[in-house]
């Protein structure tokens, strides 16, 4: 399959990357991640993609084409067992080699990446960081501690005790707020507006 065919056709795309170094030994705490990373409101986030990112392999749960994912704890466990210690591919779930990573992150438009839980050395804030001008802005939300050339950069301070689920949910928040977002419920697919925020004082529509 090519990535164009795996990719959600739904802009603005927005892409979180979660490392895991034991996809089978961490199922409560991915499950959850990507529970906050795909779902609102008991509808489907079709313009998400997560991928869970190991150095063996990295698995990729595409929004618009995710089926059998349902937000009932019982339910959600199975459907990770199935997939991170079986290799299970429902529909919407790909096995990928981890060099493919680089390449979806090339076609994001809204890349997020939260700071690794085991990394005490990075920071708390959330950095958006505007790469073009014309819309849909390319946006990356990350916490390394790196500097970027990049101008026009926003940064949302979070608590010092932020982990990844908060982070996670910050994240889709501030994202809801400023491109809206799209989210199939029911079936039916649902256009979500985005709503009036501030960045750094500066209103925005």
């Amino acid at each position: 399959m090519t990535l164009p065919k795996i990719l959600t056709p739904y802009s603005p795309r927005r892409i979180f990357v979660f490392e895991t170094r034991d996809p089978c030994e961490e199922i409560n705490r991915l499950k959850t991640l990507v529970l906050y990373a795909l779902t609102v409101s008991y509808g489907i986030r079709i313009d998400t993609l997560v991928i869970l990112h190991s150095t063996h392999t990295s698995i990729l749960l595409n929004g618009y084409g995710l089926r059998h994912f349902h937000p009932q704890d019982k339910s959600l466990t199975h459907f990770f067992k199935s997939i991170l210690c079986k290799n299970k591919l429902y529909p919407g779930v790909h096995l990928l080699p981890p060099s493919i990573i680089t390449e979806f992150m090339d076609r994001a438009e809204l890349l997020i990446v939260p700071k690794n839980l085991r990394t005490t050395n990075m920071h708390s804030s959330v950095l958006l960081t505007r790469l073009v001008s014309i819309p849909p802005s390319t946006i990356a939300i990350n916490t390394l501690d790196t500097h970027t050339s990049i101008k026009n950069s926003f940064v949302f301070e979070l608590p010092v005790s932020a982990d990844q689920l908060y982070f996670t949910i910050a994240s889709n928040y501030i994202l809801d707020l400023a491109y809206g977002s799209w989210i199939r419920r029911r079936g039916k697919i649902e256009w979500r507006e985005p709503l009036r925020y501030h960045i750094n004082g500066a209103e925005n529509s």
